[in-house]
This record gives C-alpha cells, sequence and structure tokens, in this order.
C-alpha cells in the first residue's frame, strides 16, 4: 500500500572474519526503494558494535533510530491527457538544465541566472 514504511532484516551468519556480518537488530534500506522516510539519529544502536567495545558484537534494534524505506504508488493518472503517439524513428529525447539554460541568456536579471 502506498505509504507503508518498511525496511529488511537479514538473518545468516556473524563471522566478520570472513565477510558475514548479517544482523537482524538492523533494519536495512530496500536498495531499490524509490522513497524514503525519516533520519539518523546516529544512536549507538545504529552501529553493528558497542561504543568503546568495538569487538562484541551490538544486537540493539536500529529500527527507532533510522531511515526506513517507503512503498509508492507507481502508476501515473494522466487524466485527459494523452500519449504523443510519435514513432520512434521521428521522436528526438532532449535533456535540458535549468543551469545550463539560464546561466548566460541575456535577458534574465543575474540573480535569476542559472536557477
Amino acid at each position: 500500500m502506498p505509504g507503508q514504511r518498511y525496511g529488511f532484516r537479514v538473518y545468516g551468519p556473524s563471522a566478520p572474519e570472513w565477510g558475514h556480518r548479517c544482523n537482524p537488530a538492523k533494519l536495512l534500506l530496500d536498495p531499490y526503494a524509490k522513497a524514503v522516510s525519516g533520519q539518523i539519529d546516529w544512536h549507538e544502536a545504529v552501529y553493528g558494535y558497542h561504543f568503546g567495545r568495538p569487538e562484541r558484537r551490538n544486537d540493539l534494534d536500529s529500527a527507532p533510530h533510522t531511515m526506513s524505506s517507503v512503498v509508492v504508488n507507481p502508476y501515473f493518472d494522466w487524466g485527459d491527457d494523452r500519449p504523443p503517439r510519435t514513432d520512434y524513428h521521428r521522436t528526438v529525447i532532449y535533456e535540458a538544465h535549468v543551469k545550463g539554460l539560464t546561466m548566460r541568456h541575456p535577458e534574465l536579471p543575474d540573480e535569476l541566472r542559472g536557477t
């Protein structure tokens, strides 16, 4: 459902000497999420170790102290609009950047150029 917040918890081996650092107490962001919510407050719980004891695994729950992924609505309501129906061989796709198009425009005041 759009707006739902979520994260991943990874269960598996915890053997740092072998590069395995699975810790289900740590909430992870979805690397494919289209949106995130919240902020990190850098509480000890977001770290995999305890402050002052880096050799001790930290099993404090990080969820209250970190960001979460957010489900977004993937559908676009075109309303009364319609696709252009232009053949690809007749289509030109142009990427324009405000800064590049306005930085030296002689009819814009200096304070507005590039914005």
